[in-house]
């Protein structure tokens, strides 16, 4: 039987405890059966448990250094497909602890002091993970890798409050019971910034989605090669199980990848390297399998341009839905011209920023020589993004502003009523 934390913090604390245990044995467990299934290894068991570590910093967002043979330098990029494992078991422990107090009461409000108890249990939740996870970078003894621990550390801390907060929020959820309203997800955030945060939250959906998809159709192509590779690495069962994994934590990054492709920007594959929508030169890439997915170098027809205006839809739909969450009810007053350089102004600006970010996160350097430079180019990506943004969210608001969109809400209501009085008719 569980025992209900007696406080916000100490709930935070053991939640934090608990996350960084699943989190570390997610990258030492599989490195612990590799090595023991291994028998051709030459390291310890202790060294591979050191670079299962060396996964756990790169995972959590943080930085190491190599000094082995072949490769010197920092190993700056993370793999996203392993951040959003973590990032889903800090935010899962955190809702599962945070429902264990009560912050709502049984009408859906919140209890007095609530504020300051979530507050307490972010902060103490975040606290309890980047203490753990400076301690055990700090017993790292590797001679060949060592692991940079003040921004492992820092990166561990916004992962964590990231997901701490999205976890608590989420533990707040309650469906409607009778009389009872429905708490959403954002409750704690005001109106119109819940709207925002829907909207973009969507269109990252969407243009995630786009990028999946040239993924899938990238490999597709590439599978006789992809399988080819996989085949002459000749890793066995239980290293083609582990290799299948490796690829799976980098098939995210991949993603992310595309979709700053389809956004107008350029991907770099390592020093005088470049995979654009005009064409791609490709360098020395690591020998993983999936990576034969890359387009071969050349130049692309000029068409390929034309798919820019998948992601202008997109946020052309994000933006219909901000629209719709924004617009006033037929007894409100019109919207002011400050709340819509609010809810539109914060819509551009956030996603963005938000598009910015994960195309940074995705990228980052392997050793200091061909791979230093590996991910999107943000230089390269800033004003197509913003172009993008401004002409699929601009077309919506103008559409918005002229009254167009109320128009068209009413035309569609009305010919719903009258389709609703048409069944109803016939079943009399």
């Amino acid at each position: 039987m569980i025992r209900r934390p007696s406080s916000p913090a100490a709930a935070g604390i053991i939640a934090g405890l608990i996350a960084f245990a699943v989190n570390a044995a997610t990258v030492i467990v599989p490195a612990i059966a590799a090595h023991t299934a291994d028998s051709r290894t030459s390291l310890s068991l202790l060294d591979a448990i050191m670079v299962a570590l060396s996964f756990f910093a790169l995972g959590n967002g943080g930085a190491i250094h190599l000094t082995v043979t072949g490769m010197t330098g920092p190993v700056t990029i993370s793999p996203v497909g392993l951040t959003v494992v973590f990032f889903a078991v800090l935010a899962f422990t955190m809702r599962s602890r945070a429902r264990l107090i009560e912050f709502t009461r049984a009408d859906g409000g919140l209890h007095p002091g609530a504020i300051a108890g979530l507050g307490v249990i972010i902060g103490a939740f975040a606290a309890a993970y980047t203490v753990a996870t400076m301690v055990t970078m700090m017993l790292i003894t590797s001679a060949d890798v060592r692991v940079t621990t003040i921004p492992t550390t820092l990166a561990a801390l916004v992962l964590s409050l990231v997901a701490g907060a999205v976890g608590t929020m989420a533990s707040l959820k309650r469906p409607a019971d009778g009389g009872i309203p429905a708490v959403g997800m954002l409750a704690l955030v005001p109106h119109p910034f819940d709207a925002i945060i829907r909207a973009i939250g969507a269109t990252v959906l969407l243009l995630l989605g786009l990028g999946a998809l040239l993924t899938t159709v990238m490999l597709a192509v590439a599978s006789p090669s992809v399988m080819e590779m996989f085949t002459g690495l000749k890793p066995g069962p239980f290293g083609g199980a582990v290799l299948i994994l490796a690829q799976l934590l980098v098939l995210p990054s991949l993603i992310v990848w595309a979709m700053v492709v389809l956004l107008g920007g350029t991907v770099l594959t390592g020093i005088g390297t470049g995979i654009s929508l005009g064409g791609a030169t490709v360098g020395v890439l690591p020998v993983l399998p999936v990576l034969a997915a890359l387009p071969q170098p050349g130049v692309f027809p000029r068409w390929m341009l034309a798919l820019m205006i998948l992601p202008v839809i997109a946020v052309g739909m994000g933006a219909v839905l901000l629209a719709r969450e924004t617009r006033p009810l037929a007894d409100e007053p019109p919207l002011d011209g400050r709340e819509i350089a609010v809810i539109w102004g914060g819509f551009v600006g956030g996603l963005f920023c938000v598009l910015m970010l994960l195309a940074a996160f995705s990228g980052g350097a392997i050793g200091a020589d061909q791979l230093s430079e590996l991910g999107p180019k943000l230089s390269s990506l800033a004003l197509p993004l913003l172009g993008i943004i401004v002409l699929g969210a601009g077309s919506v608001a103008v559409w918005e502003l002229m009254g167009l969109g109320q128009r068209t809400a009413d035309a569609t209501q009305r010919l719903r009523d009258r389709v609703d009085a048409s069944e109803r008719t016939d079943e009399d």
